[in-house]
């Protein structure tokens, strides 16, 4: 982490002296000298898991990690060899873990869109240990690739790929990269956050063991299939009972059939069908199979409104992502349509925006 030295107050202005990084910040160097090399980017991301493990120790959530925020320093080692690391810095999010110690505004998207948690921009409060480590996995992604993961025409544009987009495998962007970081990358970038890294620490063990030459051992454990016993069958029974006429035998060949009356004989399976009874079973039967096919015919007929909802969701998400608040039709026809649809939230956010703006040049023209 970037240390503090001194703090005061100085003609009424309060000041922070901070360690001085005098190589600038991951994000200057990426764009200096484009995509990292993976030993390169491997070394600050493992540094800077270090200081997020410390931040994290001390019951902080970083909240606002992304290249610009990982300050680089060059350090004399006791052989007189200068040795760069990196450094974390920039807490003006950062909040305690537990608690409403907020610095800062409530109700709002803090941080950088493209490297925010799809948690974290549907609602801020879900910060956590495991969305601070997807900023620093997605800072990976940006060393690595050059580019961030998510680009737009705006912000906002931005927000909403990264709120429903799966997150961009790192070897589209270069083919070349090592599977090793591929699965570092994409293990810190798990949609699901139970699908992340547990902690700062593991991060920073598989950086090291891919700089050693070895695999990523937590990375390798979050990505392998999760493999279940396979259930115990249960034992075969036959639901159906049939009904057989008195004086006649048995289908399992037993004499002693009841003389008068009807009386049910429970079956053990399927091949002991025989006599009067086989047409009454197989009508249960072809009623059974006939109730199944209706049931997923009504099963199917009520998923496709849902179906239709995300169709429109995405159309409108392309229709304004050139300029999101330069037309309202699209959000307006969405709602009017799905009003609980999967981008209602984005088109009512969408919306209000636009009244303020328009409110906002209606001021100035006055």
């Amino acid at each position: 982490m970037v240390r503090c030295l001194d703090a005061g107050q100085t003609d009424g202005w309060l000041w922070l002296a901070m360690e001085f990084a005098d190589q600038g910040d991951a994000g200057k160097m990426a764009a200096a000298h484009g995509a990292l090399t993976d030993r390169q980017a491997l070394g600050i991301i493992r540094d800077a898991a270090a200081g997020l493990s410390a931040i994290h120790a001390a019951g902080l959530l970083h909240r606002d990690l992304k290249p610009s925020n990982v300050l680089i320093r060059t350090f004399a080692e006791a052989d007189g060899r200068t040795r760069a690391r990196a450094l974390v810095g920039d807490l003006g999010l950062a909040r305690m873990v537990q608690g409403d110690g907020r610095v800062t505004l409530t109700g709002q998207i803090l941080g950088t869109p493209a490297y925010l948690a799809p948690e974290v921009l549907a609602d801020a409060a879900a910060a956590s240990v495991a969305s601070d480590l997807f900023g620093l996995g997605a800072t990976l992604y940006t060393l690595i690739t050059g580019r961030p993961p998510y680009t737009g025409a705006s912000p906002w544009v931005v927000t909403g790929l990264a709120m429903h987009d799966p997150f961009p495998d790192p070897r589209e962007a270069s083919p070349g990269i090592d599977d090793r970081v591929r699965q570092i990358i994409l293990a810190a970038c798990a949609r699901d956050p139970a699908c992340r890294y547990a902690q700062a620490d593991h991060l920073r063990e598989d950086c090291a063991n891919v700089l050693a030459g070895l695999d990523p051992e937590y990375a390798v454990a979050l990505r392998r299939p999760k493999l279940r016993p396979a259930p115990k069958e249960p034992a075969q029974k036959n639901m159906f009972r049939r009904l057989v006429p008195s004086g006649l035998p048995a289908a399992t060949g037993r004499p002693d059939a009841p003389a008068a009356g009807l009386t049910t004989v429970p079956q053990e399976g399927y091949s002991q069908l025989a006599g009067p009874a086989h047409g009454f079973h197989w009508k249960l039967t072809s009623a059974a199979v006939a109730g199944f096919v209706i049931g997923a015919g009504l099963v199917l007929a009520a998923q496709e409104p849902a179906r239709q909802a995300r169709q429109a969701a995405d159309s409108v998400r392309q229709a304004a992502a050139v300029d999101p608040l330069a037309d309202p039709r699209p959000w307006q026809d969405y709602l009017s349509r799905w009003p609980e649809g999967p981008a209602a939230e984005e088109a009512q956010k969408a919306l209000r925006l636009i009244r303020e703006l328009a409110d906002s040049q209606a001021t100035l023209r006055r």
